[in-house]
Order: structure tokens, then sequence, then C-alpha cells
């Protein structure tokens, strides 16, 4: 069954939130809210959720930044050294 064939209902909005599935529940929350566009309380989540998403891609990028200097220093480390060994 594809994403489209679930009901688009707010606790599926929430558990894909909760599994970092961000686009889908987006896109639920979306449709939530083009349903029922008066929901003060469905708008607010929705704000909720949209700054915890964000601060989970920011902080994601931020590991993923410091994941890649570890790699270009191994990587540095690895030539010096096949170059040290070479010169023998």
């Amino acid at each position: 069954m594809s994403n489209s064939q679930w009901p688009h209902t707010l606790s599926l909005a929430r558990l894909y939130a909760a599994q970092g599935h961000f686009e889908e529940a987006s896109e639920i929350y979306g449709r939530l809210m083009t349903d029922a566009p008066g929901d003060k309380a469905l708008a607010d989540e929705f704000d909720a959720f949209e700054k915890t998403r964000q601060h989970a891609v920011s902080k994601g990028s931020d590991q993923l930044t410091a994941l890649f200097a570890q790699w270009i220093e191994l990587l540095m480390r690895v030539r010096f050294f096949s170059s040290e060994t070479d010169r023998d």
C-alpha cells in the first residue's frame, strides 16, 4: 500500500514526524490544513512541526559536515603515510 492510499490523519502525520519522515508528514499536514483552513490548533501544531523539522535538518547537516571533515583528515593521513612508505 503506497502512502497515497493511507488515510491522511493527524495521527499518521504525527507518526511520520516522530519517525523523521518529514516529507510525508508535511504532505499530510498540508492536506489536513487545506481541508480545515480555520483550525488554529492544527496550524499551531504544523508550525511546531516545521520548527522541529528545520532543527533536525540543520542538526543533520552539522553532523554531516563533521563526518566529512573527519573523512578528509583520515584520507590525508592515509596519503601521508602512503607517501612515507613509498620513499623507504
